[in-house]
């Protein structure tokens, strides 16, 4: 027995829409029934995994809101940082004859020949 897939009583279907239906179905009935299960199976696998991807990225932006405000304070310490650097020795480097602060990006001195 054939089922109607449409929503539509036959009643209210053109002719035209009846053929494509009917050639619809012929087209769908191609595979044996336990394809059909099979691949109906798969894709309700493909269903649920996509469910499962949903809830992670629902925590992932939960997480990702706790996450914002903590880096809002770094960025705020950072900057004061900046402003206030004191230059530690390990983050001085000697590049281009200048001696920079790799945490502030200030130029402290100009090298001379001299110097060296």
């Amino acid at each position: 027995m054939k089922k109607n897939n449409t929503h539509i009583k036959p009643c209210q279907l053109t002719e035209e829409e009846m053929q494509n239906n009917e050639l619809l179905d012929k087209i769908s009935e191609l595979s044996d029934r336990g394809q059909r299960t099979a691949w109906k199976r798969k894709q309700k696998n493909i269903e649920d995994l996509i469910s499962s991807v949903e809830e992670i990225e629902d925590q992932l932006q939960t997480l990702q809101a706790k996450k914002l405000p903590l880096l809002d304070q770094v960025s705020s310490l950072r900057s004061e940082m900046v402003d206030t650097c004191i230059h530690p020795r390990e983050l001085l480097v000697i590049h281009n004859n200048l001696i920079k602060c790799k945490f502030c990006e200030k130029v402290i001195r100009i090298l001379n020949v001299e110097d060296k």
